[in-house]
């Protein structure tokens, strides 16, 4: 199995490879993990301090564990931040919650047992799916304490397949897995896998320190007026086309604010033919344009805050089973829409399930719920209140992550108020 396992890394390097030629993120994925060595020898500086490994895949996963990394002693302590996906990088490569950012090399035996020694952890933390073999390995035989947060586990996963004990073997290279659900703590314990703690969903933590910390915008105020304004944040191409099915047939006449996943200048421009009353959030004009029926967020960073505007809120990615984080909308105590396919996103399940959350499938689905949500102000705030009960029970993973950790490690590497 473990010839299967390399076989697959080596297969997938090549094709990043083959695709880095036409596609400008594999060639950024390619490029980042270019001499990481010499990176490393010439970034890394030695001091007293004991250095506290991070892994993310990506954006997502950082955002998981910022409330972790803004209470670590950084008196005491270095944090060296890894991600896989280039689009985790490029945005927090400049992150002050760590001293050093950096591409994760391929998980290969020589290079983990390289990247172990260079780096050498005080403890490492890896994010939800990151089950990297040899990188586990090498810090488990060097013991170093290497924990798993935000971990999620489904029935189908390779670990639990009748052909899976050596992926399931994976799992006890981690001192500590910490689960965000109850269902995957019921997994493990069917699969006699015991050193875990259910310690809910990072995200919760996340946003509600977001919430607080939420910015003024100036431009969106201007645009929305004392509109009822809806919102789509992180859409894909399916909730831009029934959006604006909803603007076209069925005469809806509330304000929309887009804030698309990808904010390439050629997708921007196929929103735009989209929507034809409407204004790019970096070309807006206070006199001219707060008439407009859509704004256009064409720059990242902005939506956390701008789910604060928002009458309701679409989450993209539930057409694509790739759904992006409902937590952000639902803490600010607005309904939550997206598509049916939730794949691997139990939350979404979670969410509908407490009711601050509903489904649609087509423009006529997304226009009647819409309808309701103005005509219907007792249901409106029972999905409203459904949101903040959901968001207030998941509160406190952070809490139980570091106080564990804590304990285990024998140390104050988190500063617990």
């Amino acid at each position: 199995m473990l010839l299967i396992y390399q076989l697959g890394i080596a297969i997938y390097a090549l094709l990043a490879r083959c695709l880095s030629l036409f596609n400008s993120k594999a060639s950024e994925w390619i490029k980042g993990r270019k001499n990481w060595r010499d990176k490393f020898v010439n970034q890394l500086l030695t001091n007293s301090k004991k250095r506290i490994w991070f892994h993310a895949a990506s954006l997502g996963e950082y955002e998981m564990i910022v409330p972790l990394l803004e209470k670590i002693d950084r008196s005491k302590f270095e944090i060296i931040l890894t991600f896989f996906s280039p689009s985790g990088y490029n945005q927090k490569k400049n992150s002050k919650l760590a001293d050093y950012v950096f591409y994760l090399p391929l998980d290969t035996r020589k290079n983990a047992a390289d990247f172990v020694k260079m780096v050498n952890p005080y403890f490492a933390v890896f994010v939800k799916y990151e089950f990297w073999y040899f990188y586990l390995r090498e810090l488990n035989s060097k013991n170093i304490p290497v924990f798993l947060v935000s971990a999620l586990f489904r029935k189908d996963q390779l670990f639990f397949k009748s052909y899976g004990s050596w992926f399931k073997e994976i799992l006890n290279f981690f001192n500590k897995i910490f689960t965000m659900n109850q269902s995957s703590s019921e997994i493990l314990r069917i699969n006699q896998i015991n050193h875990f703690i259910e310690a809910g969903d990072l995200r919760a933590d996340r946003v509600s320190d977001i919430k607080i910390r939420a910015e003024h915008n100036s431009i969106i105020e201007a645009f929305i007026q004392n509109s009822l304004a809806g919102i789509a944040g992180s859409s894909w191409h399916q909730e831009e086309d029934i959006i604006s099915q909803v603007i076209n047939n069925y005469n809806n006449l509330n304000k929309w604010i887009i804030v698309p996943h990808d904010i390439s200048k050629e997708h921007i421009k196929q929103i735009q033919l989209k929507f034809e009353n409407s204004v790019l959030y970096s070309e807006f004009n206070f006199e001219l344009d707060s008439n407009k029926k859509v704004l256009i967020i064409d720059q990242i960073g902005l939506l956390k805050s701008a789910y604060k505007y928002a009458y309701f809120a679409i989450v993209g990615g539930g057409f694509r089973k790739a759904l992006h984080n409902i937590f952000e909308p639902a803490v600010f105590e607005i309904p939550v829409l997206f598509g049916p396919q939730l794949n691997k996103h139990p939350e979404g399940e979670d969410l509908l399930n407490a009711g601050g959350a509903l489904i649609f499938n087509n423009a006529k689905e997304l226009n009647n719920i819409i309808n309701k949500f103005y005509s219907d102000k007792v249901y409106y705030n029972e999905i409203s209140a459904s949101c903040k009960k959901f968001i207030n029970k998941n509160i406190g993973a952070s809490q139980s992550v570091m106080e564990e950790v804590n304990t285990i490690l024998n140390d104050e590497i988190f500063t617990i108020n």
